[in-house]
């Protein structure tokens, strides 16, 4: 597919650029006409024989159907689709009356969160393992525990906690869960100009040429201020858990964001509801109010069985490995990562500010 895409490429701003630098008066109708035979007069010689110039038209309409499709819908569509056979056949059946509108398909993933995803995560790879001298190798964990570091919809869940759950059974890689951060080479910024030496634009993103009735702006601030404040959200039960609690929260208490020296306890332990939910299998977040009854001994002096307790049961039924307790002071909010596993805890602070640099010169550094 890189061959015919270079074809098209080497054609359209190799041969073209080269022929109307020489011959600036040629009509378009001569150049368009003459500059297939050129091409092929040249691979010829370099191929050291003939090439049959209807063979060498159409690798270049494939060619030009790939470059068109990498900047519609991202240069994540090449290894996508060299991993699906005939891709771009497949895409047509799909896309069924419209499946010439290629266009279309950029607008359709413009909008879907899994594409963006793996735009977002490994498109600079893509562009350095395609395009560049690259020697280096990524390995299918890598490149999966870069995906998962991107917001991902609750409908890809499912699937990313059979993947985890299928290998801790191979060896315990919970613990590894967004810690082992291997980065591109390449920069959004730098992968989209890796070709820009010859000419080209490099499209990392679909391009979204289509109005997409589906999605539109909702000024949060406005709606929440203009809502009934005694309304309330419901959180749906864990399906995932043991113990399954439900939350229940009045939509008024979200207005204290709006002031963040004063945030409500309810609103974050929503939120740490809704994190939970979206965690790997093995970690967790317990809201203020649970933290404050974890460490003043209210459910318990075990730490594992009273964590359990406050988190509403096991997930999938593993214990849990890593949880993020809020610890709250007059000053600043502290997290604090407590390992069961390792029976260890990290606590960490806001730096960059005076409160979290006074509070800091306060703790005291102890092990067990």
């Amino acid at each position: 597919m890189v061959s015919y895409t270079m074809l098209y490429l080497t054609l359209e701003y190799g041969i073209v650029p080269a022929m109307q630098a020489e011959y600036p008066n040629m009509m378009p109708q001569a150049l368009s006409r003459k500059k297939l035979p050129i091409l092929c007069e040249k691979l010829s010689l370099l191929n050291g024989g003939p090439i049959k110039i209807v063979s060498l038209k159409e690798k270049i309409r494939y060619g030009k159907v790939l470059w068109e499709l990498i900047n519609t819908a991202g240069v994540m569509i090449l290894p996508v689709l060299a991993v699906t056979g005939p891709g771009i056949s497949v895409l047509a059946h799909k896309f069924g009356l419209q499946s010439n509108r290629i266009p279309l398909l950029g607008a359709h993933l413009a909008s879907s969160n899994l594409w963006m995803v793996l735009c977002q995560a490994l498109s600079p790879i893509a562009v350095q393992l395609i395009f560049t001298y690259s020697t280096n190798s990524y390995t299918c964990d890598s490149l999966l525990n870069l995906v998962i570091q991107e917001p991902l919809s609750t409908a890809l869940l499912p699937m990313l906690y059979e993947q985890y759950l299928a290998q801790e059974q191979k060896g315990d890689l919970l613990t590894k869960v967004r810690l082992d951060r291997v980065r591109p080479a390449l920069s959004h910024k730098t992968a989209s100009t890796v070709l820009s030496e010859f000419g080209l634009p490099m499209t990392i993103f679909p391009l979204d040429k289509y109005p997409n009735p589906t999605s539109h702006q909702v000024k949060l601030v406005e709606w929440l201020l203009l809502e009934d404040e005694h309304r309330e959200v419901n959180l749906r039960v864990d399906p995932m858990a043991n113990n399954p609690k439900s939350r229940k929260v009045r939509l008024g208490v979200f207005a204290s964001f709006l002031e963040p020296g004063n945030i409500d306890n309810q609103a974050v332990g929503f939120l740490s509801g809704i994190w939970n939910q979206l965690a790997m299998p093995g970690w967790a977040m317990l809201s203020p109010y649970e933290t404050s009854q974890v460490l003043n001994g209210n459910l318990g002096t075990d730490p594992e069985a009273s964590i359990t307790l406050a988190l509403g049961g096991r997930r999938f039924g593993l214990p849990y490995q890593q949880v993020i307790m809020p610890i709250i002071t007059n000053l600043l909010i502290y997290p604090l990562l407590v390992s069961l596993k390792d029976r260890t805890s990290t606590m960490y602070y806001l730096a960059g500010t005076e409160s979290g640099l006074e509070s800091s010169n306060q703790l005291l550094k102890v092990s067990q």
